[in-house]
């Protein structure tokens, strides 16, 4: 939002609710020995922050518009049905890009009444390759638990194939900020943010270590998620 210059504290708001209630779901689909969907009978706290989550979720839908209502109510059944869907065949980390480049282009542009044009089109296309390309690390940690029960990426590929195929997709999504930053539709600081975090990533795939652990994926790849918004708001002289 801030790379497209249409800001709203609203959408920001709605948009951090859904996630932290999706990754509560989450949670609680594995206290239940990951059933379908969530088994009330045994309390914990887990349970009462869904709770007290998707009553501010339902308050912030409420205030949005019908049509901006609507796409996200479509999205719904990739939540209650995660369990599930994520067992087809790479089916996974294209829901999760799909889902955070929905979350930072489309749901505000159909909010605040932007016209889904070209540089719309490319810039939810730069954000959902540039999330592709920072998920394959955390399939990387758990390929030793899903060789049993799933079929990823770093599985088919192996792990040096799959880290190159990350770099690979974060610069063709560099490569699509350039192009539209060549053609005006947004300023030199949106390319040079998509550029850093690129040899970012770059570097902290073929650190020494091999392992990637919790602690490692949190800390290097998710961060790239915080420094992207970070360095664009600093390259932006702290503007929104």
């Amino acid at each position: 939002m801030i790379g497209l210059k249409f800001f709203s504290f609203k959408i920001l708001s709605f948009s951090f609710f859904s996630c932290f209630l999706a990754y509560n779901f989450i949670n609680n689909l594995k206290e239940n020995d990951n059933q379908g969907f969530i088994s009330m009978n045994k309390f914990s706290l887990n349970k009462l922050l869904f709770i007290l989550l998707l009553f501010i979720l339902i308050y912030l839908l409420f205030n949005l518009k019908l049509i901006s209502a609507i796409s996200f109510i479509v999205l719904t059944p990739f939540i209650f049905f995660y369990s599930y869907l994520r067992k087809i065949k790479y089916f996974k980390i294209f829901m999760i890009a799909f889902s955070w480049s929905y979350f930072s282009v489309l749901l505000p542009a159909v909010e605040l009444l932007v016209a889904i044009d070209e540089k719309i089109i490319l810039i939810f296309l730069a954000i959902y390759l540039k999330v592709l390309a920072i998920t394959i690390p955390f399939d990387i940690r758990d390929i030793e638990f899903d060789k049993s029960k799933l079929v990823t990426i770093p599985i088919k590929l192996g792990i040096q194939k799959s880290k190159i195929l990350s770099i690979i997709l974060s610069s063709i999504s560099t490569l699509i900020t350039f192009i539209i930053w060549h053609f005006n539709y947004v300023d030199l600081e949106f390319f040079l943010t998509f550029l850093i975090t690129t040899i970012l990533l770059s570097v902290f795939l073929f650190l020494k270590s091999n392992q990637f652990t919790s602690q490692k994926c949190s800390f290097l790849f998710e961060g790239i998620f915080i420094l992207m918004p970070t360095i664009l708001f600093i390259l932006n002289g702290f503007e929104i």
